[in-house]
């Protein structure tokens, strides 16, 4: 399982609270959208986590991974690797 840390705003209590995405708990609650980013971004890199900002609405605005993202880094030396070889072959 993914860890995650989202920033969502609760009409409830016209706050903005950060979130971990395991236990769905609240980690504290913001004014601003501002403030809770600051303090999410934070919480993810600390913990490698997935970081996501979700808009009043509650879509997902922005996400960001501060974690090992195997997906990216295997992707990228997969296709780095096999164009390589491609220009290696063709001359």
């Amino acid at each position: 399982m993914r860890r995650s840390i989202h920033v969502t705003y609760h009409k409830t209590d016209g706050k903005w609270h950060v979130v971990n995405g395991e236990s769905s708990k609240s980690k504290g609650n913001y004014s601003t959208q501002k403030e809770a980013m600051k303090y999410g971004r934070k919480l993810a890199m600390e913990t490698s986590s997935e970081f996501l900002i979700h808009g009043k609405d509650g879509k997902i605005r922005l996400a960001t991974s501060y974690g090992n993202d195997p997906r990216g880094k295997s992707t990228r030396s997969r296709s780095t690797s096999s164009s390589t070889r491609k220009r290696k072959s063709s001359k």
